[in-house]
């Protein structure tokens, strides 16, 4: 059973800390844009340092065109600098891994008392862990970027 506790701590661990760095290779090809579903959340960073947020309408080899503040904005590709697609929060992955980690943190202290077992314990440990990393996990945005500006365009 020690065993079995000792690999549990062991890999949730190993996992944890990568958690908040699951970042996605930016893609420098506008097709990836073109291809986006309608209403898809975006921010887009253009030249002259303007940053606008809107929900996707249609792109294509020159343009995108976006719904921000109730109006359809047209923006030239060629002052693009970088396109991000927001798709919400990671509260979903926040909450398995503290499950993961209120059950095994739960596991270890429930062996060390040596009079019983206590099964509601490590279920009351991995409920307050899901609980608490589903709160953590809201505040991170699970967003990737698609597109950014290349000189060699």
């Amino acid at each position: 059973m020690r065993n079995f506790i000792t690999a549990v701590a062991l890999l949730i661990g190993l996992c944890n800390p990568l958690y908040g760095y699951q970042q996605k290779d930016a893609s420098t090809g506008w097709t990836t844009v073109t291809e986006l579903p309608t209403n898809a959340q975006l921010k887009i960073d253009h030249t002259y340092d303007r940053s606008l947020s809107g929900r996707f309408q249609v792109a294509n080899e020159r343009r995108l065109v976006v719904l921000a503040a109730g109006r359809m904005i047209e923006i030239d590709r060629t002052t693009v600098r970088t396109i991000r697609w927001t798709r919400g929060n990671k509260a979903g992955v926040g909450a398995l891994v503290g499950l993961g980690t209120g059950a095994a943190t739960m596991l270890i202290i429930n062996s060390s008392w040596a009079d019983a077992e206590h099964p509601a314990i490590v279920l009351a440990g991995s409920g307050i862990g899901a609980g608490i990393g589903a709160l953590v996990g809201l505040l991170f945005k699970d967003s990737e970027t698609l597109y950014e500006f290349t000189t060699g365009r």
